[in-house]
């Protein structure tokens, strides 16, 4: 199953210092080349480049890592405004416009998150 957001859940709990201060623990951890391969996905930096990457190569159905949605509808927020000014003069509106731009790049969001969902769970 491809649950990115469990995984993401467990290597976060993982990494807690709590947890990752147990060496003895650690030492009998055979495969640490895929630990560190999921630590790089669970990475916020380059806006989740890699966990992005690792989503769009996956195919069938899975379990997004939302968080990473929500940033960029957090993001979208904050940088395009609801409504917008005309910025002709000779067009005779004075009420403020909806701003369609935001709508768009939102839909673009939502939708990558939910093809994950496109294809049924056998």
């Amino acid at each position: 199953m491809r649950n990115f957001s469990t995984t993401n859940a467990l290597v976060s709990a993982l990494c807690n210092p709590l947890i990752s201060c147990l060496k003895m623990t650690w030492h009998q951890i055979t495969k640490q080349s895929h630990f560190n391969f999921l630590r790089k996905l669970e990475d916020p930096s380059s806006n989740f480049a890699v966990q992005r990457q690792f989503e769009l190569a996956a195919n069938g159905p899975s379990v997004p890592f939302v968080v990473m949605y929500l940033k960029d509808i957090e993001q979208l927020n904050e940088e395009h405004p609801d409504l917008m000014a005309l910025s002709d003069p000779s067009v005779p509106i004075s009420a403020p416009l909806i701003n369609f731009l935001k709508r768009e790049k939102f839909y673009d969001v939502v939708t990558t998150m939910l093809r994950h969902q496109e294809v049924k769970y056998t």
